[in-house]
Formats: C-alpha cells, structure tokens, sequence
C-alpha cells in the first residue's frame, strides 16, 4: 500500500493488508483475520504494535492478538492494565512474554 511507501518502509513486509483495498476498516474483525490468513498465522501467534488504542490495542485484543500500544506522547500513561511502549525500542521485553 501507499502507506508503505510513503514511510520508506518498502521491503520490511512479506504481507500487507490494507483497510484501503480490503473493503473493511479497523477495528473490523475482518481485517486482522485477513493478515492473519495471508501469513498462515493464529491469532495467539502475533504481537500486534499499533498506536491508536481502538484499532491498535482493542481491535486485535478482540480476536486473540497480543496487542502493545506504542504511545511516545505518553496519551494512555495512566491506564492501567494495557501493554505500552513508549519507543520501539522497548517492544523487546514482550517478544518472550
């Protein structure tokens, strides 16, 4: 997607699923089973990072993800019981959780 692109992230994916060309927009169940088709993943398979809680951390939290809300402008620092990283860096101490 143009998305993609426009960050200069080009080539860091092997499978890109796009609310755009898709037909259905985050938080839509749809959308993540459809990434998780494309990989031949499980849900409970995939650390989900986004940062936007509704379609970042909730969304794919509803389906089985692992989410982690990455919030460098500290948004969501006092709510408790959610996953969040303030540099990416950090994501790290959830890969072997």
């Amino acid at each position: 997607p143009q998305l993609v692109a426009d960050l200069g992230l080009t080539g860091f994916f092997q499978h890109e699923v796009a609310s755009s060309t898709f037909g259905f927009s985050k938080p839509h169940p749809k959308i993540y089973l459809a990434a998780l088709d494309s990989m031949d993943l499980r849900a409970d398979e995939v650390l989900y990072i986004g940062d936007d809680y509704h379609n970042d951390y909730w969304g794919p939290e509803q389906i089985g993800m692992f989410p982690v809300l990455y919030d460098p402008q500290k948004i969501h620092a006092k709510v408790d019981g959610i996953r969040r990283i303030e540099k990416l860096d950090e994501i790290t101490r959830f890969l072997f959780e």
